[in-house]
Formats: C-alpha cells, structure tokens, sequence
C-alpha cells in the first residue's frame, strides 16, 4: 500500500458502541488513499478488543491510562503519515464525499491552513444538503477537521500543559493558526453526522465546566484586546443559554476561574507571542 494522502485521527473512550459505525462509514465512503488511527484512552468496554478483531486496517494507538484529549491527539498527529490529517469524534458518521470538497478547499490557497465540515445531528441529516459555500471562521470543532499536516511545523502540536484533560485545545490551537497568518473555514460541501460528547459526556460530569474553562484561556492566552471584546456577545449568548439549561452558575464559574492566575495567563500569553516571532512552534 502506498502512501496515504489522508491520515484520519480518532479518539476513543469507552466508545464502542458508536466507535464501529464511525469506521464503517470511513471504509465505505473515503475514496481517497487515507490511514485511519484509533487512540484508545483504556477503554474498558470492549472498543480494544473490537478493533483487533473487525477493523485490523486501523492503527491503533493503546494508551495504557486515560491520558486526555490534547496529549492522545497529538500522539495520532505523530504517527500521522498523510498529507492532510483529519480528524473525527467517534460518534460521527461521514457521508458520501465528505472528504474531497475540504481538500479542494485546503488547496485553493496557500493562505487556508484548515477545514471545518458542517456537524450536523443524526435526525436532521435528511433536511440539511451540502451547498457550494463557506465562511472564514476563527475556530472550527475537531469533531470535524482536515487541515495540512505541515501547519504543524509551524504552530506546533495541542498545549498538553495548560488543556488537559479537555477543553480549549483545538480552540487554542486554531487561534495560533490565525495569529500565525493563515485562514480557517468551515464549509457546507461536506456534512457528517455527530451525536456529540457521547463518550465523554456520561463519564466526566465537569465536561461542560471544563469545555468552558478552556476556551475561556483559549482566548485570553491568544486574543487582542479588541478581539476578545468582539467575543462578548458570544459569551453573553452562551450564559443566557445557560439560564434555560439551568447551568448558569458553571458557565459564570468556568468564565472567572482562568482569572484566579493572572501570571500565566500573561505567561502564556508572552510565550505565545515570541513563538510567533521567532517562528519556532509553541509545541514540539
């Protein structure tokens, strides 16, 4: 077999059930000369066992603890072969040509380093069609993304440190993309179904704090002034949101809690800056 083109990187977490038609689905319907990898985070639910047994074409990554979403990402980033590396949430499910419409976008220009397809859910999958359209985006999820494996010489790999276990490290990720000079889209050529946090959802229940928590350092390790003040509405809209989903006090909680350290906040924010200058990546 020769070179893959695309490398697709998926994590799991006790995630067999959903785990099996994600790669299904990759097998069936990626055209593209491509390697799929697993990060298995010691699962205990048979996911390991399953893939030994039907998917002997994946690669498979054994973490022999729960080592977290940044540190396991970027040991299938490390590995990753391809030209482009994807990657997919375990509960997705991708669709008839969900690749090639990214790749053409990813090589349309020099400047667009990064893919976001349009994550939709599985019941609205019938009532939502691909459209010949994009839109620049700051952040994109990494449930759903394709980007060039060489804009990793250049940012560098997730921040294990500061975003462990979960939380803002795609987020974090994506904005040194931006701040480096480069372009992010997310695209609607390419749909894929996505349950959303079905693994980790029912087994971590400090997700949304820590979702939150992440992205809230995210932006203050990344942003300019200005920047972060047009992300105010947004904030505003997610604590409203959280009124109705009574979650109120977490959001508040995950918004203030970045600010009980103000030194590495500035910190990071330092280091950031000079890996920008100097142009040596943040994260070997």
């Amino acid at each position: 077999m020769g070179k893959p083109e695309v490398s697709i990187v998926v994590l799991n977490w006790n995630g067999k059930s959903h785990l099996s038609n994600c790669l299904k689905a990759i097998k069936r319907y990626t055209k593209i000369p491509y390697e799929a990898i697993v990060v298995d985070n010691m699962s205990k639910d048979g996911s390991v066992e399953m893939l030994k047994r039907e998917f002997k074409w994946v690669k498979l990554i054994e973490n022999k603890t729960n080592l977290g979403v940044p540190v396991s990402t970027n040991k299938g980033f490390r590995i990753a072969k391809g030209r482009f590396i994807a990657t997919l949430g375990n509960d997705t499910v991708v669709t008839k040509n969900w690749l090639e419409p990214c790749i053409d976008h990813l090589e349309s220009s020099d400047n667009i380093a990064c893919v976001g397809i349009t994550l939709c859910e599985p019941h609205l999958m019938d009532k939502i069609k691909p459209e010949n359209k994009f839109r620049y985006r700051d952040a994109v999820c990494s449930q759903g993304m394709i980007f060039k494996r060489e804009i990793l010489g250049r940012v560098g790999y997730y921040d294990e440190k500061n975003f462990n276990p979960i939380g803002g490290e795609e987020v974090d990720w994506q904005y040194r993309i931006i701040n480096a000079g480069y372009r992010i889209i997310e695209t609607r050529k390419s749909i894929i179904s996505h349950i959303g946090g079905a693994d980790s959802s029912p087994q971590n229940p400090n997700r949304q704090f820590l979702l939150n928590y992440g992205r809230m350092k995210a932006i203050l390790y990344n942003d300019s002034p200005i920047s972060f003040f047009k992300r105010v509405p947004g904030l505003l809209l997610t604590l409203l949101t959280s009124i109705q989903e009574k979650t109120t006090k977490t959001v508040l909680r995950s918004y203030f809690a970045p600010f009980k350290d103000i030194d590495n906040i500035l910190t990071e924010r330092k280091k950031r800056s000079m890996a920008l200058l100097s142009g040596r990546h943040l994260i070997s």
